[in-house]
């Protein structure tokens, strides 16, 4: 696919036949490009007293021949060819090729400003003077013109290039595309308000796990804070060797006792957040059952024996309803 042909699918192309110095035909045909190929719709006969068609605004090439229009072989007309081109004030000249070679064609200027002025509104891409062809090859002439333009002249550059011409080739790009992007632009309107609704709700539920991250995040940071504070009440702490005391429990304990739960420093209440670790500072807790009340008896003597301990209560002493042990609870301070 032709890109340039796909932006500007539509061409005019205008002869103008001078009959006299200021007079003239003129001839218009529209054609239009499909796969780089272009194509005549229709052609038409203009008023030369008449102004341009307003419906058409695409880019126009026209092709002046005829009554002072002079034609030369470029090979044969060198020296003719340089007076023309040294006198570029009195002159207008065009370079063209056909089937028989180079051709370069000119005429005075003078005879051209009527023209000139009657096309100043018209589109024109191009002026180029040239013979005209016969009424019969005229339609052939047409599309070897508009083949020409759009193989060879037509180019990226003549777009960026600020000129005229690149002016009117862009503004029929915009009026090719208008529609198309028109129609994007719409669709894209009528996707966003479709997805609208699911956007938003997909975002609120984004946020609400961004602000369960940020609670749980916040909470971890808290309980670092709080084992933080617990470490260092801990080694604010006296130095008592609770290694020690631990294990002249574990020598006092009778064989016919079995110990179920020992504490050191235990917490005076549950840890709760945002409040201040408690410990119960220099107390120890033995949780234990036996078959008879006085093998407890015997162990908290031995305990008492110990110079580390100052004081032994004996918090709970209990007999389980369906087994003969004996359930205790004793809390010593150091």
């Amino acid at each position: 696919m032709n890109l340039k042909t796909v932006c500007i699918p539509h061409l005019s192309i205008l002869w103008v036949r001078f009959e006299t110095s200021d007079r003239w035909t003129l001839i218009l045909y529209h054609l239009h490009s499909r796969k780089g190929r272009p194509s005549i719709i229709r052609h038409e006969t203009l008023d030369e007293n008449a102004p341009w068609p307003e419906a058409n605004v695409y880019p126009v090439l026209v092709l002046c021949g005829g009554h002072g229009v002079i034609v030369k072989e470029s090979e044969t007309a060198t020296d003719l060819i340089a007076r023309v081109c040294n006198q570029n004030d009195r002159f207008r000249w065009s370079r063209y090729p056909d089937s028989s070679g180079e051709h370069f064609a000119f005429a005075q200027r003078t005879q051209l400003l009527p023209l000139e002025e009657w096309l100043q509104d018209v589109p024109v891409v191009d002026l180029q003077l040239s013979a005209l062809p016969n009424p019969d090859q005229q339609s052939r002439a047409t599309l070897e013109r508009a083949d020409r333009f759009y193989r060879q002249e037509l180019s990226w550059k003549m777009f960026l290039k600020p000129s005229a011409q690149s002016t009117i080739l862009a503004n029929g790009i915009v009026s090719r595309l208008r529609l198309p992007v028109l129609g994007l632009l719409l669709l894209l309107l009528i996707g966003n308000y479709l997805l609208s609704d699911h956007l938003t709700a997909q975002k609120q539920q984004w946020q609400q796990q961004v602000d369960i991250a940020r609670t749980r995040l916040g909470q971890q940071e808290r309980l670092s804070d709080q084992k933080q504070q617990l470490w260092q009440d801990f080694n604010r702490l006296p130095e008592i060797p609770y290694a020690l005391i631990c294990d002249r429990i574990a020598e006092a304990v009778p064989a016919d006792i079995s110990l179920t739960e020992l504490s050191v420093q235990p917490l005076q209440k549950k840890l709760e957040e945002h409040k201040t670790l408690a410990l119960d500072e220099r107390i120890i807790t033995l949780k234990g059952m036996a078959i008879q009340a006085d093998e407890i008896t015997e162990f908290a003597q031995r305990l008492q024996q110990n110079p580390l301990i100052q004081t032994l209560t004996l918090i709970r002493l209990e007999q389980e309803t369906e087994t003969p042990f004996f359930r205790f609870h004793i809390r010593m301070s150091l």
